[in-house]
C-alpha cells in the first residue's frame, strides 16, 4: 500500500513539474489611433524576453476540427497555410502585423517565468510597449492605444 501511495505521489509531482514548465502564452488585441481611435493597420507586433526579440511566434491551434479544415481548403484554397499536426487539429504560424483592422493574434510558449513585453511599431507612431503583467487579460478584445509622433497627422 505504501509503495502505490508514493508511486502515486511521484506520478502527480512528475504531472505538476511537466505542466508548469512551459506555458503556452496567446495575446489577441486591437490596435487603434490614440486621438481617432482609428484602427491601425499593418503595426509590427513583436515580444521580448529579457531584452531578446522572440525570433518567431510559434502557432495557433485551428478552432475547426481537421476534417472541417480540410473541407474548407480543399473547397477555398489554404491561403493560412494550415498544417497539420497529426491530432484532430491543424495549426499556422501566426502574422506579426495588424490587419485592416487593426486585429492581431499571437501565439508563443513562455518559459516558467512568464516576464515578456509586447511592442507595436509603425513609422508615424510612438513605439508601444506592455509588459505582460499590465495587459488585461479579461478584457475581449485587449485594446492597445498608440500615439503619433508629434508633428505627425
Amino acid at each position: 500500500m505504501k509503495h502505490a501511495i508514493c508511486k502515486f505521489g511521484g506520478f502527480l509531482c512528475m504531472i505538476f513539474l511537466l505542466n508548469s514548465c512551459d506555458n503556452f502564452i496567446n495575446i489577441d488585441g486591437l490596435v487603434i489611433d490614440d486621438k481617432t481611435n482609428e484602427p491601425v493597420d499593418s503595426a509590427l507586433i513583436y515580444v521580448k524576453f529579457n531584452g531578446q526579440v522572440l525570433d518567431s511566434f510559434t502557432y495557433v491551434v485551428d478552432s475547426l476540427t481537421k476534417t472541417q479544415r480540410e473541407s474548407f481548403i480543399k473547397k477555398y484554397g489554404n491561403d493560412a497555410r494550415w498544417t497539420n499536426t497529426g491530432f484532430d487539429k491543424m495549426i499556422r504560424r501566426i502574422p506579426t502585423l495588424t490587419d485592416s483592422d487593426g486585429k492581431f493574434d499571437i501565439g508563443f510558449t513562455a518559459g516558467v517565468f512568464k516576464c515578456y513585453t509586447l511592442y507595436l511599431e509603425k513609422p508615424g507612431y510612438e513605439t508601444f510597449e506592455i509588459k505582460n503583467k499590465q495587459i488585461n487579460w479579461d478584457e475581449r478584445p485587449k485594446i492597445f492605444r498608440i500615439k503619433r509622433k508629434s508633428g505627425v497627422r
